[in-house]
């Protein structure tokens, strides 16, 4: 088996958890198989003192279809 591995950045509003899944959601959408995602850097942007956006670097592993 064969997998293909591509690297997205996921955001929210409302937390780490969230970008993680808006990842996964907007991946599913184009890609099949995916079978698992490596979690890297997480960090957030802030805004006059203020947390406005968490963001993840994720990687999505998915088969190659034959």
């Amino acid at each position: 088996m064969v997998y293909k591995v591509i690297e997205l950045i996921g955001t929210s509003e409302e937390g780490f958890s969230e970008a993680v899944r808006n990842a996964l959601s907007e991946a599913e959408k184009s890609l099949h198989g995916i079978e698992y995602m490596d979690v890297g850097n997480a960090r957030v942007r802030v805004k006059e003192s203020k947390i406005v956006q968490y963001e993840v670097t994720v990687k999505v592993a998915f088969k190659i279809e034959k």
